[in-house]
């Protein structure tokens, strides 16, 4: 696993510690809410979204390791986007807010259904098999081999039967 992928991870605890938080004291007089840990958590959600999404394009071969982390990253998401989406189809929630997250339970559902497919996969690579042997025919002075090949019109290929010799 590269630097790269590790850093939000990483990164991630280390901010959320650093972040100032106000004291049970300043929170008294009416709601408190953490705008610095909702910045880092959002952080993390951004980064682990974009990298889920732009690796799955980018890259066909993932790990296992890889389709645990993606599964168990994506799976609370998309249920959570799928809950809300669903609470909000009978409320008075807006078709934009509905739109939005109906996307994001889309996107969560794909990610954590590739990374089970990731975890599922058979890794064995197929062998490939060799073409028949070309069919030889001697006739006297006459050699023929009839061999499988591609045959063309010009503007499509379909497979077709070749006839090369010597007389």
């Amino acid at each position: 696993m590269r630097i790269s992928r590790l850093c939000p991870f990483v990164l991630a605890p280390v901010l959320l510690a650093a972040v100032p938080r106000p004291a049970a004291a300043a929170c008294s007089d009416g709601p408190c809410f953490d705008f610095g840990g909702l910045i880092v958590v959002g952080g993390i959600y951004a980064l682990g979204t974009i990298n889920f999404t732009l690796h799955d394009i980018a890259i066909r071969d993932s790990s296992k390791a890889y389709g645990v982390v993606e599964t168990f990253f994506n799976l609370p998401f998309a249920a959570i986007f799928a809950r809300d989406f669903v609470d909000g189809v009978g409320g008075d929630t807006g078709a934009g807010t509905l739109f939005l997250i109906g996307g994001l339970a889309t996107l969560h559902t794909a990610l954590t259904v590739h990374g089970v497919h990731t975890l599922i996969r058979d890794r064995r690579r197929p062998t490939p098999t060799p073409p028949p042997p070309p069919a030889q025919i001697s006739l006297g002075g006459i050699h023929a081999t009839f061999a499988p090949t591609a045959v063309s019109d010009g503007r499509l290929v379909a497979p077709g039967l070749g006839l090369a010799g010597s007389f």
